[in-house]
């Protein structure tokens, strides 16, 4: 598409299919640097019946050539996604190159793109991936999948892959909500992203949100560096209503510090599933640099590397071979509290083999202390416990407990005080490691001793 080519524009070829027949897959090729002049925004890939496996959509860079789209659309996506069968690929060498930008300019709640169902329609078998994506501000999403009609309401899709880009400058950088019915949102993929730009392209409050979806991935992406002063409780992943089936894997949440002066602090990965039988697995991941000012222990927004927070139960929840590092000395609120690991009434998990180290401490003498996990009771909460390393070391004064009951204020200081009051961890451990670095939580070779090959998958 360009000088030379079938078509003058993007848009001029994305109407072209809307208004066709597809016979065999189809292939743009964007064969200019830039997008936006001459285009008309939001360009809408609307719902095609002659798409299918063998007739499929794929837009992506010619090659050697890095390419632009960018426009300004406000209240809505820059380009909206509405059919099955359609890839939109930023390579342009056929490898995980990012060569595609696509950015929304607009500073009136923008979106970039968007995976949208028409009524109760589901639409499946679509991606994005080997872009950068960039909004015109954190208002809202980079990539949203819901209702098209009403965006951000639940909608109806299956096997979306949202795979390899790297996002920039949003409130939520992928945003999916589907209406919660059984296998709705399965075979979705949220895999290799990079979710930690800095500086004024920063994410804003939430890396990855999911509610409705029944059986998800999410996988190998890295999130991190939010911005630190807005009064919004940061949250690495957030697994809300009605989220089940789902695996969130080997994932890499670094430095999630909140700055400012209200009594927040952030979350590596938030669970408020609100269902028994949710069937999510939490595994591999390594959690690093969550932290602020805290609060009241019983205000629920202390730095918290993986927190069950729902108020309704839920259940068949698995934490394993996690690694949890916590350092520094940010909680400066009455009753504070940083932990690893925290429950709260209602929940109940499975955890396993988890690397749980909290270094993070009293900013000076306010503040109640740091826990390896917090708990709201001692016994009922775990369906299993066992096979964890537990350290807590912050600096200064302060509660330095392997556990920590909120019902009886109980602070169990030693592995084996922990072991009595739960029943469980018989074969837990409480040793100081010496990971590679604060945020790259693999052990350094031949300094670990007890610890080597332990908790591994």
């Amino acid at each position: 598409m360009g000088a030379g080519g079938d078509f003058a524009t993007l848009t001029s070829a994305v109407n072209a299919v809307n208004n066709s027949c597809i016979s065999g897959n189809v292939v743009f090729l964007l064969t200019k640097p830039t997008y936006s002049s001459g285009e008309t925004f939001p360009i809408t890939i609307q719902q095609n019946a002659s798409m299918s496996a063998v007739n499929r959509l794929t837009i992506r860079p010619a090659s050697g050539l890095s390419v632009t789209i960018s426009g300004s659309v406000n209240s809505g996506a820059l380009i909206r996604i509405l059919s099955n069968q359609v890839t939109i690929d930023g390579s342009n060498n056929g490898s995980r190159s990012r060569n595609l930008t696509i950015i929304n300019t607009s500073i009136i709640e923008p979106r970039v793109i968007l995976f949208g169902s028409t009524g109760t329609t589901p639409i499946q078998n679509a991606s994005i991936k080997n872009c950068i994506i960039t909004n015109g501000n954190t208002d809202k999403s980079c990539v949203l999948i819901s209702d098209v009609t009403t965006l951000a309401d639940p909608g109806y899709f299956n096997n979306i892959t949202i795979e390899n880009n790297a996002f920039r400058k949003s409130m939520f950088g992928i945003y999916c909500s589907g209406v919660p019915l059984a296998s709705n949102g399965s075979g979705l993929v949220i895999r290799a992203n990079d979710l930690s730009a800095t500086s004024t392209n920063a994410i804003q409050m939430v890396g990855i949100y999911l509610e409705g979806v029944d059986g998800a991935l999410i996988k190998d992406n890295l999130i991190g560096n939010f911005r630190a002063t807005d009064s919004a409780v940061d949250k690495g992943i957030h697994l809300s209503s009605n989220v089940r089936n789902t695996i969130i894997q080997n994932n890499k949440i670094t430095n999630l510090v909140y700055t400012g002066a209200f009594n927040l602090g952030s979350f590596g990965i938030y669970i408020t599933t609100g269902l028994t039988n949710a069937n999510v697995t939490i595994i591999g991941n390594m959690i690093a640099g969550i932290g602020g000012r805290g609060g009241d222990i019983a205000s629920f927004t202390n730095p918290t590397g993986i927190f069950l927070a729902g108020t309704q139960p839920q259940n068949s929840i698995r934490i394993y071979h996690n690694s949890i590092h916590l350092f520094g000395n940010t909680l400066n609120a009455s009753g504070a509290m940083s932990s690893c690991i925290r429950i709260r009434t209602g929940s109940t998990a499975d955890i396993r083999n988890n690397m749980l180290v909290n270094r993070l401490g009293l900013q000076s003498t306010t503040g109640l202390g740091a826990a390896a996990i917090i708990t709201s009771q001692a016994s009922g909460l775990f369906d299993q416990l066992d096979y964890n390393n537990y350290s807590v070391t912050p600096a200064g004064s302060g509660i330095k407990a392997i556990g920590y009951v909120t019902s009886n204020s109980g602070a169990y200081t030693t592995i084996n005080s922990w072991k009595v009051i739960t029943g469980k961890e018989t074969n837990g451990l409480s040793i100081a490691p010496v990971f590679i670095s604060n945020t790259d939580l693999h052990l350094l070779a031949n300094a670990n001793g007890t610890l080597n090959n332990r908790g591994l998958y």
